[in-house]
C-alpha cells in the first residue's frame, strides 16, 4: 500500500477536490477523510472522526493500492509516500507541521529531479507524477495565464473587461484571482497601447479585429511559457481546482478544453501549449478563425467537468445585471 496525505492551511482550500482527482488518476485508490462532526451525506464515504489513528485506518483499508488521507493531524503518525500541502488565506495551528513535512506545496514550483524521486516512491510513471504535481498546485514547469480582452463587446454595448463588480473592473478581479497561481500574466488586447491594468503585460493582436484565435495566437507567441491557461475577460469567477485539472493535461496534449456536461466546448477557457503556434498560424493564413477547428489539427483532450455551478459568462446586459444582483443577495444573506 502506498500512502498519500493531503493537508491544508485551513478549510475550503480544495483538499477534497484534490483527493477525488487523485482517486480517479490512481488505480485501486481509496479516499479517507478525518474530521470533526458527523459525516455529511454525499461527501467522502470513508469518514472517520478526529482522533482515529492511522493504524486503524490502514488496517481497515489494507487492500487499497493507494490510501489517500485528508488530514493534518495524522501526518505525524506515519511517513507517507507523498504528502501534499494546500496553502490558503489563513493557517491553522495544525497546518505548520504539515507544511514543513510536505513533498509538494501549492503555489510552489517543483524540480524534475524531485518529481522523479516521488514517482519512484509512489511506484508511478513520471508522467503520472507530473499530473499529480499540477493537480496539487505545484508547477512542474512555468505556466502563464492569458486573459482575452480584445473583443468588441457588441452584445454588451460597453467594454466587458471594465464592467463594475462591487466597485472594481471585472478584469481586475480576474487578475487578482489568477496572479498567485501563475508565473506570468498576459492581457491580450486588440491594439497596441491599450492598458487595462497597470503593471500587467499587455500583448496586442498581430492583426486587430480578427477574433479570439488571433488573440490566442498573439499571446502564445509572446508568452515565455510552454503552458498557458487562456480565459475570456467576461468570466467573473474561477475555481482553482478547475484550473489545476486542466493544467494536469498539459503533459499529455497541446490543448485541454473543458465541457460542462452539456456537450458544449469552452475554447476560451482552456489550456493551450505553445506547440499549437504553427497550427494557429496556418489557420489564420487560410482565413479559418474558428478556434474549435484547432482541436483536429493538434493533440487535444476534451476534459469533462461535471460540477460547474461557479461558471458563467457576462455576455450581455441581462447576464451582467443578474450576476450583480446575485452577489448582492449573497452579501445580504451572509
Amino acid at each position: 500500500m502506498k500512502t498519500i496525505i493531503i493537508s491544508g492551511a485551513c478549510s475550503s482550500v480544495g483538499k477534497t477536490t484534490l483527493a477525488n482527482a487523485l482517486g480517479k488518476l490512481l488505480p485501486g485508490a481509496v479516499i479517507v477523510k478525518i474530521g470533526c462532526g458527523p459525516r455529511k451525506e454525499g461527501k467522502c464515504p470513508n469518514f472517520y472522526p478526529f482522533g482515529t489513528t492511522f493504524a486503524e485506518i490502514a488496517k481497515r483499508h489494507a487492500d487499497a493500492a493507494f490510501l489517500i488521507v485528508e488530514s493534518n493531524s495524522v501526518a505525524g503518525q506515519v511517513v507517507p509516500d507523498l504528502q501534499v500541502f494546500l496553502n490558503g488565506p489563513e493557517m491553522k495551528t495544525s497546518a505548520y507541521a504539515a507544511r514543513n513535512a510536505a513533498h509538494l506545496e501549492s503555489g510552489k514550483p517543483v524540480m524534475p529531479g524531485h518529481l522523479a524521486g516521488l514517482a519512484k516512491r509512489l511506484g508511478v510513471d513520471t508522467d503520472v507524477m507530473i499530473r499529480i504535481a499540477w493537480l496539487a498546485g505545484s508547477r512542474p514547469e512555468p505556466a502563464a495565464a492569458v486573459i482575452l480582452a480584445g473583443g468588441q463587446s457588441v452584445r454588451m454595448g460597453t467594454d466587458k473587461a471594465l464592467l463594475d463588480i462591487e466597485g472594481r473592473p471585472l478584469i481586475a478581479r480576474l487578475v487578482e484571482h489568477l496572479r498567485p497561481h501563475f508565473d506570468e500574466l498576459i492581457i491580450s488586447v486588440a491594439h497596441q497601447g491599450g492598458t487595462l491594468i497597470p503593471g500587467v503585460r499587455h500583448v496586442p493582436d498581430q492583426s486587430p479585429g480578427t477574433g479570439p484565435l488571433m488573440g490566442i495566437h498573439s499571446a502564445l507567441a509572446a508568452s515565455s511559457c510552454r503552458v498557458n491557461f487562456v480565459i475570456a475577460c467576461d468570466v467573473p469567477d474561477i475555481q482553482v481546482g478547475f484550473i489545476r485539472k486542466l493544467l494536469s493535461f498539459s503533459a499529455l496534449c497541446d490543448v485541454a478544453i473543458p465541457t460542462f456536461g452539456n456537450g458544449n466546448l469552452e475554447p476560451l477557457l482552456a489550456v493551450y501549449c505553445r506547440d499549437v503556434l504553427p497550427h494557429t498560424a496556418a489557420m489564420i493564413a487560410e482565413g479559418n478563425l474558428r478556434v474549435r477547428d484547432l482541436l483536429s489539427r493538434c493533440r487535444s483532450s476534451v476534459v469533462e467537468v461535471p460540477k460547474n455551478d461557479w461558471y458563467r459568462n457576462l455576455n450581455d446586459p441581462i447576464a451582467y445585471r443578474q450576476y450583480v444582483a446575485g452577489r448582492w443577495r449573497m452579501r445580504e444573506n451572509s
